[in-house]
């Protein structure tokens, strides 16, 4: 019996499997081997991203009010960037989805791939009946650092048109948010590039090392109604996808900057490294009374409290002493630690102590 065999057998899978299940067991493996390993991104993208993007930043900070004008026009186009590998849009199948772990849509739910790429891997986004596009999440300071690293830095109003039929559905407003982007890459960023050590030749590196690790967008489509579902996957950079390396590019600055992650899926019957979807931050206010530099406060509280209570206990004494005009027993004096400590210092703590345990032991 085999870990699929049980996993039919609980309930957790059901047969006969989904289209999506069956390609993925006969390309990675059964389920129960998969391994699944996330795969850092390499040092020489992360490097020539955080490079310039210090030019950018140094560039907004020391140029004059031209400099921001030029940056401020520059508008973000998320909601319509839509990019499609060439080779997925001459294909013209109709998408299914993207995700390895949720079955395919209904062919009447998908979409024309040339519409868009369908929603990728994804944990904090479930599984869906509709198909769902993916996201991008990309930011103004992105789309000019892909800029530079797809090495569009002065280019051609023809490589603009070109890089924008990657968005069959919207090319006129591609052209028309591309345009100034090129523009004030060229005429602010592209002087200072040398300085920080940007040239093609680094570009290059960073481009080989993550065409090197081979990772995929996927999708899973059918050519027409009648037709199998079949999966399409092509490298981020690939090489012949040269139009299509701006988009992959703003993929990767989000991989890189924490907002993706690359998947690598290792099996009995083959390996398929993926790009998840873009992951929303999670954002949890810090419970200060669980900082490590909060335990200085109790102590010193606590220090405080006792000295304030042993002060108000010597002056209660004092107090009773000048009222009996000295009429008491001496010895009795040195009972103020043991008696007036524990009764009015230990026993509050103690309180405390006992309100906290049943305030924990109740929840």
């Amino acid at each position: 019996m085999t870990i699929s065999d049980v996993l039919v057998q609980n309930s957790t899978l059901s047969l006969p499997l989904a289209n999506v299940y069956t390609i993925m067991t006969n390309e990675v493996g059964p389920f129960g081997s998969i391994d699944m390993r996330f795969v850092p991104c390499p040092l020489e993208a992360k490097e020539a991203m955080r490079n310039i993007l210090s030019i950018l930043r140094s560039v907004l900070a020391q140029g004059g009010n031209e400099t921001q004008s030029a940056f401020d026009s520059i508008s973000n186009p998320t909601s319509i960037m839509l990019p499609v590998p060439k080779a997925w849009s001459d294909a013209n199948f109709q998408a299914l989805g993207g995700s390895p772990l949720c079955p395919e849509v209904p062919f009447g739910s998908g979409m024309p791939i040339v519409k868009g790429i369908g929603s990728l891997m994804s944990w904090d986004r479930q599984c869906a009946a509709i198909f769902l596009v993916a996201n991008m999440g990309a930011t103004k300071e992105i789309l000019l650092v892909a800029t530079v690293l797809a090495q569009l830095s002065h280019a051609s109003p023809d490589a603009i048109a070109q890089t924008c039929g990657r968005i069959p559905s919207n090319v006129a407003i591609c052209v028309s948010f591309l345009t100034p982007i090129v523009a004030f890459v060229g005429s602010y960023m592209a002087p200072q590039l040398p300085t920080q050590g940007i040239t093609s030749s680094t570009i290059q590196k960073a481009t080989a090392a993550v065409q090197a690790l081979n990772i995929n967008l996927v999708q899973f489509g059918q050519l027409d109604a009648a037709s199998p579902v079949t999966l399409y996957r092509i490298n981020v950079l690939d090489p012949t996808e040269g139009d299509f390396a701006y988009f992959g590019w703003i993929f990767l600055m989000d991989w890189a900057r924490g907002y993706r992650e690359a998947v690598t899926l290792a099996g009995d019957s083959g390996t398929l490294t993926v790009l998840t979807d873009h992951l929303n931050p999670i954002q949890l206010e810090v419970n200060l009374a669980q900082a490590p530099t909060m335990m200085a406060v109790y102590l010193r509280n606590t220090v405080l409290f006792i000295t304030v209570a042993m002060i108000v206990m010597a002056s209660v004494m004092l107090a009773y002493i000048v009222s009996s005009r000295g009429h008491f027993e001496v010895s009795n004096l040195y009972q103020l630690q043991r008696v007036g400590a524990f009764v009015w210092v230990g026993r509050p703590l103690v309180l405390v102590r006992s309100l906290t345990a049943v305030a924990l032991l109740s929840t």
